[in-house]
């Protein structure tokens, strides 16, 4: 009996590092992805640098990077890092073929690019990644188109606008109605703002995450800040940046830009797409009316000013019309 138990307890043994190994293995570079250190290519900055076949990735900030190269249609391989800044640059020998980059962190919006690549060296500085939420402090702010200084409490407000791609999840969760506006191509996009949205719509979504609609006064102070700004990025009335109709032949969108466009012109507080791109609902009702702020892609730059609101029926659908939600801090 102790010789079989000493025979079953090597087998065990055997058995366990077998997996172990097999396990393993598929968690390592294997020789055919050509993974390797790069003494070379020494970053003068504190970037992370990643190269594919002749793909260059540069990324600024902490997160999880994965890479997939497509030929044909057909993903033929992948490989999923984690990217701490600064780190050791390593090379991905793969060849020609598309390439898809997806870099995400924890409370951040994932960010994606696709960059099809031959003979010749290309370059992608991969963006920052955005939190979900900008948390707004508590001060004053100027309302209205009178200015009208009004204290606002501390609170967060979504960093962008509510894409379809975050709307399709309430939808599937059967939390949200679907819209109209989701089979039509001009529009739907997953990581685009949603349109079409109702305002009851728009509160339904805030709510399931837990959230609700920005006051007005909320609003304008995410988009203002401290000062009078009439824009979300100071007071320089032309070349804006943002999506409106006065843009639309320089900005390369006709109708809705993603979600995490026009970085350059960010609030005070790094809130994008206050002015333009789709109007937003707030949470505010005036005499049975709702009201929207920011202007849309199709709006003029008078209407793209902070101050500006316009009054609907709380069941009006446009394809103008979406929405970002707010919560407490």
């Amino acid at each position: 009996m102790k010789v079989l138990y000493a025979m079953c307890f090597v087998f065990s043994v055997f058995f366990f590092l077998s997996c172990c190994t097999s396990h393993g293995d598929s968690f390592l570079p294997t020789p055919e992805l050509g993974v390797s250190l790069v003494d070379s290519v020494t970053p003068s900055q504190p970037h992370h640098v990643v190269a594919v076949a002749s793909l260059l990735v540069i990324a600024d900030m902490e997160m999880d990077l994965s890479i997939e190269q497509w030929v044909d249609g057909e993903k033929i391989q992948e490989y999923t890092m984690h990217v701490s800044v600064p780190s050791a640059p390593l090379t991905l020998r793969w060849g020609p073929g598309e390439y898809r980059l997806m870099g995400r962190s924890m409370g951040y919006h994932t960010v994606r690019i696709s960059r099809n690549v031959d003979d010749e060296d290309v370059i992608v500085e991969f963006p920052e990644l955005l939190p979900y939420e900008t948390v707004i402090p508590e001060g004053y702010v100027y309302s209205g188109e009178q200015g009208s200084r009004v204290w606002v409490d501390a609170f967060r407000i979504d960093t962008m606008e509510v894409s379809f791609g975050e709307y399709q999840f309430c939808v599937n969760w059967g939390d949200c109605e679907e819209l109209e506006s989701m089979s039509d191509a001009k529009f739907f996009d997953p990581e685009k703002p949603v349109v079409g949205a109702n305002w009851f719509d728009a509160l339904a979504y805030c709510r399931w995450q837990g959230k609700w609609l920005p006051t007005l006064l909320q609003w304008e102070r995410a988009a203002r800040g401290d000062d009078e700004r009439p824009y979300p990025w100071g007071d320089k009335k032309f070349h804006q940046p943002a999506n409106y109709i006065n843009a639309s032949r320089n900005d390369g969108y006709v109708y809705t830009a993603p979600a995490d466009s026009f970085r350059e012109g960010a609030s005070p507080f790094g809130v994008l797409n206050m002015a333009g791109n789709v109007y937003e609902w707030v949470g505010n009702v005036n005499a049975g009316m709702r009201e929207l702020k920011g202007g849309s892609w199709n709006s003029s730059s008078k209407s793209i000013q902070i101050w500006m609101t316009r009054t609907e029926v709380p069941e009006k659908r446009k394809k103008e019309f979406g929405f970002r939600c707010a919560g407490g801090v």
